[in-house]
């Protein structure tokens, strides 16, 4: 209700609503001065957006879409169904402002993402590298789920846990990387004071089948590791770090960025 204020309680010409959303379906309902916004074909409300095709492919996301703006198709090298659900938002919002359809178009192609948030590196005959900062269960499960639909291959998961922080996620985690991806590779994320030996031990309890996973301490070499037994149509997620570029341990900071591994591992100029 609070956030709802937001377009009640202030001069809003035009708001704009995700009602593939249950709360932002009911606000769109509400506000007569609504677009709503989805990624499936939607007949219920009167002024609209929405997507009647969403296709996820290893280069990113393409986007059919119609409603009051007419139709057309974007592409933008974003990953995730959450990132469709921003683009489509952004789309409808832009153009209510009265920017250009073609334009924009154009733009979505180049739009690049934030810095260690679902930021692909790819280079040719190699496997996709993803680094996110995903570092708690849900942010884990979420970044999986969202590469599982643009991976045509093996989905990988690399990804270690704080140490000196809440050790009951630590199998959670683990048992979340298992059920999700098809391949585990368990190494360190910032273990500050505590015995990374131990981290990963909470972690491989988490497993169904902990042999099967690989424990590699070492980030760097955890991605090399996957990288030399991934196939070129496998994803690699690097979890836990996005854009840091440090890593603690025993009380120190040591310069380390999983951005700077993958593009060295993939040969890619920074």
């Amino acid at each position: 209700n609070a956030k709802l204020t937001l377009f009640t309680e202030h001069q809003c010409d035009q708001a704009i609503s995700n009602v593939d959303d249950e709360v932002g379906a009911a606000w769109a309902k509400q506000l007569t001065n609504a677009i709503a916004v989805s990624l499936a074909p939607t007949t219920e409300f009167e002024h609209a957006l929405w997507a009647s095709q969403v296709a996820y492919a290893e280069s990113g996301i393409t986007i059919r879409f119609d409603g009051q703006f007419g139709e057309g198709t974007k592409r933008a090298p974003l990953i995730g169904e959450f990132n469709a659900a921003n683009l489509m938002l952004a789309f409808a919002t832009l153009l209510s402002l009265g920017f250009d359809k073609s334009d924009l178009l154009a733009t979505a192609a180049q739009l690049q993402p934030v810095l260690g948030r679902m930021e692909l590196f790819q280079a040719e005959n190699r496997a996709k590298v993803v680094v996110d900062y995903a570092h708690t269960p849900d942010a884990l499960e979420k970044a999986l789920q969202a590469l599982r639909v643009h991976c045509d291959g093996q989905l990988w998961a690399i990804f270690g846990c704080g140490g000196d922080r809440d050790a009951g996620k630590r199998p959670m985690m683990a048992e979340i990387a298992e059920r999700l991806g098809d391949k585990v590779v368990l190494t360190d994320d910032n273990p500050r004071s505590e015995d990374p030996v131990f981290i990963v031990k909470d972690m491989l309890a988490g497993l169904s089948k902990p042999a099967e996973a690989i424990v590699q301490h070492d980030r760097f070499k955890a991605l090399s590791y996957a990288l030399e037994n991934a196939a070129p149509q496998d994803i690699i997620l690097l979890a836990g770090k996005g854009h840091e570029d440090y890593q603690i341990r025993n009380g120190e900071t040591i310069h380390y960025s999983d951005r700077e591994s993958a593009m060295q591992l993939l040969g890619l100029s920074s």
